[in-house]
C-alpha cells in the first residue's frame, strides 16, 4: 500500500495535510530497508500504525508527552515501540539515543511550538544517520 493509502486506513491527519506527497518523494525508495524511524509525537497513533506498515522491515519508534494505552489503540506491533516524554527533554532524548544510538528518518510531528520543534532538532540532529532525514 501507498502511505496516501494507508494514511487514509488508519485515518491520519498527514493525509488531510497533504504530507503523503512529501513523503513519497523521499520514503517510498526506502520502503524496503531495515531502518530506525522516530516519529515525535505519537497522538492516537494513526500515523504510527501507518509507518508500521508502509517500513514493515523497520522498526518504528513512537513518543509522546501523554500516556497512551497501546492496547486499546492497536500499537500491539512487533516494530512499534513507545516512549512517554517530551521533545525538549534533555534526559529523556539522550535515553533513546543512548539506546537506538542512529536514526534513519526523524519525523517531527509533536508539539508544533517552535522552542519545542528547535530543542529536540539539536537535541536529535548529530543522531541522524549519514543519509538520514529530518521532517518537521
Amino acid at each position: 500500500m501507498s502511505l496516501k493509502q494507508l494514511f487514509i486506513k488508519y485515518k491520519s491527519d498527514k493525509y488531510h495535510h497533504g504530507y503523503h506527497e512529501i513523503y513519497d518523494l523521499f520514503l517510498n525508495k526506502l520502503k524496503n530497508k531495515k531502518l530506525t524511524i522516530l516519529e515525535i509525537g505519537v497522538s492516537d497513533g494513526a500515523s504510527i500504525k501507518a509507518w508500521s506498515n508502509f517500513f514493515k522491515k523497520s522498526i518504528i519508534i513512537g513518543i509522546d508527552i501523554k500516556k497512551i494505552n497501546l492496547k486499546k489503540k492497536g500499537l500491539l506491533k512487533k516494530n512499534i515501540q513507545i516512549y512517554q516524554g517530551s521533545q525538549s527533554d534533555k534526559n529523556f532524548i539522550n535515553s533513546l539515543i543512548n539506546k537506538y544510538k542512529k536514526f534513519d528518518v526523524i519525523i517531527d510531528d509533536g508539539s508544533h511550538f517552535p522552542k519545542d520543534v528547535i530543542k529536540s532538532f539539536k537535541l536529535l540532529f548529530n543522531s541522524l544517520s549519514t543519509k538520514g532525514l529530518y521532517f518537521v
